[in-house]
């Protein structure tokens, strides 16, 4: 590809390449995990709650290891370190084929949660945020609608290849996981070393293909340090909020699968399409909270969109038939995108660019703190109470909390400057 084309700026690319790798890091990494958790569960007789925290050893895995790509990313060549924990997220994700026993899902999902760390969110964020100033929302809401594509292509795509077991292995979710591994691997690999660029300043662009007449200063990197940022009650405000968005987005995504087959009574492959339809529908949310917070804010979006995932929430606990589902995956669907868009650009917008890596990296601690407690948390209520319903009804009370501590961050975020 040319460095400068005239009819597409490169930045664009970058978003490309991002949605790809988020179709992969998360679509596959996080949203067919409620497939895999039924699947095992049934045939490994597992209980729900132990095994979920298989996905809590991952989230804990990526908190410490996001803190240490925060910094490797400032200072050293970004594509060595995506690419290498591209490489450790597809072997992890193929090796869970082998395992037999809690112990060595537990071991495996270590390296798994060291891999992701560094393939998706904090790098690919980090090159959406240097390429792009005015359409920021715009590209964000690009890049993170790879999850929902991912979601929508990949659980019904995981669900056929454990149905028809095409390696012939013992149980359908070995194939499943080998060969998920083996095209995440294949695919995103070359986009992180031949697509991927940190800054355009690389490139001698500017943000938004600016050509440097325009006084937008585009080119003007400014903003807090970490050492700033966490002395700040707006940081913990944020980490708060991000911590708490992961915590219920985890706790009801995760389960969702299980909910529809186990609670309600549909088939799996009923289940699966109204888990991947619901993902889908989480593109057009991520493209139009994108647009809604470039034209207006990021209060007014947050705003806007909790509003319709609390919506989403009372429709998913009366789901007792197959038209009410599908409006919940209407509803939830267009409205769940506060996990993955507003995050980083709430970090952004209360700490500016300057160590925008360093700064993002701490505060994915926060939401894979949240991840990590949200998926268990919902399986050992189920456990507890024979019922998702009780889960969903506390993540609703949730949603109220996140929603005032956005606000109260934003408005803090205002006033300093």
């Amino acid at each position: 590809m040319p460095q400068k084309s005239r009819s597409i700026f490169y930045g664009w690319w970058i978003v490309a390449g991002g949605f790809i790798l988020f179709f992969f890091g998360i679509g596959l990494g996080i949203n067919t995990v409620g497939i895999f958790i039924e699947e095992i569960v049934s045939s490994m007789g597992f209980t729900r709650g132990g095994f979920s925290l298989f996905f809590t050893i991952a989230a804990v895995s990526m908190m410490f290891a996001a803190i240490v790509i925060g910094k490797l990313i400032e200072k050293f060549n970004i594509k060595i370190i995506m690419g290498v924990c591209t490489f450790l997220f597809a072997l992890g994700f193929g090796l869970y084929s082998q395992c037999r026993t809690l112990t060595e899902f537990y071991l495996t999902s270590v390296l798994m949660g060291v891999g992701s760390a560094g393939v998706h969110i904090i790098p690919v964020t980090t090159m959406v945020n240097n390429w792009f100033v005015k359409k920021r929302g715009l590209a964000t809401g690009i890049v993170f609608a790879g999850t929902g594509i991912g979601g929508l292509v990949l659980n019904p795509f995981v669900t056929w290849l454990i149905e028809t077991n095409y390696l012939h292995k013992q149980y359908g979710w070995e194939s499943a996981f080998i060969i998920c591994g083996v095209l995440a691997g294949a695919i995103c690999l070359p986009i992180v070393f031949f697509i991927m660029k940190k800054t355009p300043q690389e490139m001698g662009l500017l943000p938004d293909g600016n050509d440097g007449s325009a006084n937008d200063g585009g080119a003007q990197i400014s903003g807090d340090t970490v050492k700033e940022a966490v002395k700040t009650p707006e940081f913990w405000l944020v980490a708060a909020m991000a911590l708490l968005f992961s915590l219920l987005n985890m706790g009801i995504n995760q389960h969702l699968f299980s909910y529809f087959k186990a609670e309600v009574g549909f088939t799996a492959s009923a289940a699966s399409m109204i888990v991947g339809g619901y993902l889908g529908m989480t593109v057009f949310g991520k493209i139009a909270i994108g647009q809604i917070t470039d034209r207006t804010s990021l209060s007014f979006g947050i705003s806007m969109f909790i509003a319709i995932i609390i919506a989403g929430v009372v429709i998913l606990i009366n789901a007792k038939y197959l038209w009410i589902a599908v409006l919940f995956v209407v509803v939830f669907g267009f409205g769940n995108v506060i996990q993955t868009v507003v995050p980083p650009l709430v970090t952004a917008e209360c700490f500016g660019l300057l160590q925008y890596g360093l700064i993002f990296g701490i505060i994915s601690v926060f939401m894979t703190i949240g991840s990590g407690i949200g998926t268990p948390l919902s399986g050992f209520i189920y456990d507890r109470m024979g019922s998702y319903k009780p889960a969903f009804m506390l993540y609703i009370a949730l949603l109220v909390l996140s929603l005032l501590i956005a606000l109260m961050a934003l408005k803090r975020a205002r006033y300093k400057r």
